[in-house]
C-alpha cells in the first residue's frame, strides 16, 4: 500500500527507501534461512552418527 501511494504521489525517494528496506529484508531472511539449515543439518548428523 505505501509502494502504491508513492507511486501515485511520485515520491521517488519513498520508493528507493521501500526498495533498500525490502532488499535488506530479504537478505536477512536469506542469513537466516541459510544458519537454519546449517543448524538443521548439524542435528541430523549428529543424530545419525549417535545410532
Amino acid at each position: 500500500e505505501i509502494r502504491q501511494a508513492a507511486e501515485f504521489l511520485e515520491l521517488p525517494q519513498l520508493l528507493m527507501v521501500l526498495g533498500t528496506i525490502q532488499t535488506r529484508a530479504q537478505f536477512i531472511n536469506s542469513d537466516l534461512n541459510n544458519q537454519y539449515k546449517q543448524v538443521v543439518r548439524q542435528r541430523l548428523e549428529d543424530i545419525c552418527l549417535d545410532q
